[in-house]
């Protein structure tokens, strides 16, 4: 569990407090340290996805920054003008395959790929493959965790935020009670 969750509900949070957290809490906490930081709103479906997602794994500015890199924007970590503009400018479909090669790329350079490798490749490839039903509009099943059914994708409809919402929140539910 991270770190600003606890925090986030209650700076003295108990585990008591912890198994109370509502599914919007989780949902809340989520878009807000999540989508919200990495402006989800505002990149195009399915690499939104992708984005939040190694957010999640590797920190918001991380996830940033590599994006950043891929478009040939200043790696400052935050998503501004020009690095929305540049992102908008890329083939979608070559963007959200590059990004995700880039990412697995990151977690192969990581000295605990050893232990974790398996199954950070699974995701990584998992979300690769939605970020692409996404920009396509053809969601289904999201990997073996998920299983979501969402209408086709509309930008102004947040379809991506329902997505990561619900991952979110039965993954981090399914946590709470092997934790606890």
């Amino acid at each position: 569990l991270h770190d600003a969750l606890p925090i986030y509900v209650d700076p003295k949070a108990t585990v008591t407090q912890l198994k109370t957290l509502t599914v919007d809490q989780i949902k809340t906490y989520y878009k807000t340290f999540y989508w919200d930081t990495v402006k989800g709103d505002l990149l195009p479906a399915g690499i939104d996805y992708s984005v939040v997602d190694f957010g999640v794994n590797s920190g918001q500015a991380t996830a940033v920054r590599k994006l950043q890199g891929l478009v040939g924007t200043s790696s400052d970590g935050i998503v501004g003008n020009a690095t929305l503009a540049a992102v908008a400018n890329k083939s979608q479909t070559e963007l959200i395959e590059d990004y995700n090669t880039l990412r697995l790329a990151y977690v192969k350079s990581l000295p605990t790929f050893a232990t974790f490798g398996t199954g950070w490749t699974a995701r990584i490839q998992r979300v690769e493959q939605t970020s692409q039903k996404l920009l396509s509009g053809n969601v289904g099943v999201v990997g073996k965790i998920l299983p979501v059914t969402v209408s086709p994708v509309d930008q102004s409809s947040n379809t991506a935020v329902q997505l990561i919402g619900n991952l979110f929140v039965r993954v981090l539910v399914a946590l709470l009670k092997k934790v606890f």
